[in-house]
């Protein structure tokens, strides 16, 4: 599995703007990747209604096309702008929230909304580089993001409103990206396997370190190299000996000069 990438709302902006395809094409296919995974969330078509909020931006017009396919489809679709929405939404089945994206400026209280939320790129209300919840965002159960992460999609608070994030491929180049989320699946290859007939020795691992009351990173230290597949965990400290594994060695050294030791 490849690492996810991430990038800065400002460094999104200048991809968007080298990108050799036109905006309305880019627009398009943002518009209809929100459709169908709004279509796919809905289980179906008939009898369901869909509510879409819009601002002036792109992100807005991401919206209106996702709009646009909810209607050929057989949805009966509602719009409104920013300025028109009312503070409590009509009763519907799904609500997308186009209304800002990352970039927003100042505060965004989003409507009362009994039904499930899908967010365009990020929560209206959430600053996509810090996070930062500004005014009173919509808890999205989706958020569908273009070609890579943000910052505020993993950084708290905002982070406890995007739900599920799906990332659709619109065809911007982020090959150059220098910034990605690990995951587990990323760094088990990392690891070599072991054989069940190799001896303790071969993955022994001895943690140096700690102080008088300064023990809690090579507690961190012992727990990671056990759980990293160690055969043999040893702890060396001068201090006070930390809880670490019960399967870990302990090993108290001198304050001064303990090097000699070893």
């Amino acid at each position: 599995m490849l690492m996810i990438p991430i990038v800065t709302p400002s460094e999104m902006k200048s991809i968007d703007a080298s990108s050799d395809q036109p905006l309305d094409v880019l627009i398009q296919r943002a518009g209809s990747a929100v459709a169908w995974s709004a279509r796919k969330f809905l289980s179906g078509t008939y009898g369901k209604r869909v509510v879409v909020i819009y601002g002036k931006g792109n992100n807005g017009k991401d919206g209106r096309v996702a709009a646009s396919y909810l209607r050929k489809w057989g949805i009966k679709t509602i719009e409104y702008s920013v300025s028109e929405t009312p503070k409590q939404l009509p009763k519907c089945d799904l609500v997308i929230d186009a209304a800002y994206g990352t970039g927003i400026r100042g505060e965004y209280f989003a409507p009362i909304a009994d039904a499930p939320v899908i967010a365009v790129d990020i929560p209206s209300g959430i600053d996509g580089l810090s996070g930062e919840v500004m005014g009173l965002p919509m808890h999205s159960n989706r958020t569908i993001t273009f070609q890579a992460l943000k910052p505020g999609h993993l950084i708290p608070p905002g982070s406890n409103y995007v739900g599920d994030i799906e990332i659709i491929d619109i065809g911007l180049d982020t090959s150059h990206i220098e910034t990605f989320l690990i995951q587990r699946s990323d760094i088990t290859t990392w690891l070599p396997k072991k054989l069940t007939t190799e001896h303790k020795w071969k993955s022994a691992c001895w943690i140096i370190g700690g102080s008088a009351g300064m023990d809690g990173a090579l507690s961190l230290a012992a727990e990671a190299a056990q759980r990293a597949g160690s055969g043999y965990v040893r702890i060396s400290t001068p201090g006070t000996m930390p809880i670490g594994p019960i399967e870990a060695v302990s090993h108290f050294i001198a304050e001064e000069g303990w090097e000699d030791d070893f």
